[in-house]
């Protein structure tokens, strides 16, 4: 497993149990567009950018935060692996 897919199947891990709940983790892949399917709107993706900022000590810029690179679980780890690298 790459630290792209680790961290992907991090995030996705807690959406799974703070937004679809009664889900099978098995039918959705690290693409599954979590934002346009309405799955996480802007109150849940301020829920999501905190777990993420205080899982992976990193911290995001308003200005970062858009569909483009938070949509899929893919795109997410992306976004941290940047942030984590601009730390290292």
């Amino acid at each position: 497993m790459t630290r792209k897919t680790d961290i992907g199947s991090r995030i996705k891990e807690f959406v799974m149990t703070q937004f679809l709940p009664d889900m099978d983790p098995s039918e959705i892949d690290l693409d599954f567009p979590v934002m346009s399917n309405g799955v996480v709107d802007s109150v849940s993706m301020l829920m999501l950018i905190n777990h993420l900022e205080e899982l992976f000590d990193i911290e995001f810029e308003a200005h970062e935060i858009d569909r483009e690179g938070f949509d899929t679980f893919n795109q997410m780890a992306d976004r941290v692996l940047e942030k984590l690298q601009d730390h290292a």
